[in-house]
């Protein structure tokens, strides 16, 4: 295995898109990016819009990756008191060119951004 990919998708008011935070690791190390995925020859293209800050914290079994309101307002309408919705989390392997999914899951309820959640990021 030359990597692995984690993406929490979610949908955004005004995106045309799903949005997607990503982690991605390899040898030389792990890179943040944000996005969405758009639709490239009827597949399913994860299409960086730049990169994030995250943090992976291996003791607790974490990622957090952060980007700013104002870069994601360029594909919707992020901001604290909007929902988000259709959660996805996936988990891929990177085996040279191939890659393989590894784990998903999907939330049913939507989000509110800014609002608390039950998991205390960092704590």
């Amino acid at each position: 295995m030359t990597g692995r990919n984690y993406y929490m998708l979610f949908n955004v008011p005004g995106a045309a898109n799903p949005v997607y935070f990503s982690a991605e690791s390899d040898a030389t190390g792990t890179t943040y990016h944000w996005g969405d995925l758009e639709t490239v020859n009827g597949l399913g293209s994860y299409t960086s819009k730049g990169t994030a800050t995250g943090v992976t914290d291996v003791a607790k079994n974490e990622i957090r990756i952060t980007a700013s309101v104002s870069d994601l307002a360029a594909v919707g309408k992020a901001k604290p008191g909007n929902k988000l919705s259709a959660l996805h989390a996936s988990t891929t392997a990177v085996l040279g060119v191939l890659v393989a999914d590894v784990d998903t899951a999907d939330g049913s309820k939507s989000y509110v951004a800014g609002a608390p959640s039950c998991v205390k990021p960092g704590a």
